[in-house]
């Protein structure tokens, strides 16, 4: 994943933060760069409506006789 020291989170970090799948300290140390950086703002948001889209994507069964 991405590393907080050269820049911004790369997108698996940014995910990860969003599924609240990050260790107490990576996700502080996001959420204190998110406050500071619009742009990473911007790719979160874009992150979260995504995922809003997914969900809402009806799951089908396999086919009968699978």
């Amino acid at each position: 994943m991405g590393d907080l020291k050269r820049g911004c989170p790369d997108d698996l970090m940014l995910e990860a933060y969003l599924y609240e799948d990050l260790p107490y300290f990576q996700k502080a140390r996001v959420r204190i760069h998110l406050a500071l950086c619009k742009r990473c703002q911007k790719r979160l948001h874009d992150l979260e409506h995504f995922s809003e889209m997914l969900s809402q994507i009806p799951l089908e069964g396999p086919p009968a006789g699978f």
